[in-house]
């Protein structure tokens, strides 16, 4: 159901008799955002996979909307630039949930982000732009978690507009990976 011309991500109750679906990617450019009544159908369906794809301007998330989503595999599809509050609240929202793989897609596609994040894990951030804040807020998270593989692929590096190089060494020091893959 991905990459229609639906303006909503809102599911009808019927879906919630699809017991045995296994696989589901929904979404589509003209979808602004996620509210928490929208995916609640899914709410006792055991995914394998699911992906969600947003507008690339991201308009709204309402905390909660992806709580009810049980699956093994997680995708985003969705541009946060001019929302990027909404990312602790879908990494909350998703939090203490036992995840094969994370992928975010153009997470953040025209700017850096700039703001506070909290602990995430097991991810592949593909496409998007990442500062030295990001990119450190990550690596920081990873060294208590029991990531062993990351991958950024596609990733634009850049410093951020107000970046000043203090002169003190990374506060990286316990980061132990298996496997990190930069495309």
């Amino acid at each position: 159901m991905s990459n229609n011309l639906y303006k909503s991500a809102a599911l009808a109750h019927s879906f919630s008799k699809f017991v045995k679906l296994k696989v589901l990617s929904m979404g589509g450019p003209l979808v602004m955002g996620l509210k928490k009544a929208d995916l609640q159908p899914l709410k006792n369906i055991k995914l394998q996979e699911f992906a969600i794809k947003c507008s690339s301007d991201l308009s709204y998330y309402e905390p909660g909307s992806l709580e009810v989503i049980q699956t093994r595999d997680m995708g985003f599809d969705m541009a946060i630039d001019q929302r990027p509050h909404a990312l602790p609240y879908m990494l909350q929202d998703i939090a203490n949930k036992t995840f094969r793989a994370i992928q975010f897609r153009n997470i953040f596609e025209f700017m850096y982000y700039m703001e506070e994040m909290r602990t995430f894990s097991r991810l592949v951030f593909h496409r998007g732009k990442f500062n030295e804040n990001l990119l450190s807020m990550a690596l920081m998270n990873l060294q208590d978690a029991p990531i062993k593989r990351l991958r950024l692929q596609y990733i634009d590096f850049a410093r951020s507009p107000t970046f000043v190089d203090s002169g003190a060494g990374s506060s990286i020091t316990d980061l132990a990976l298996d496997k990190l893959d930069l495309w």
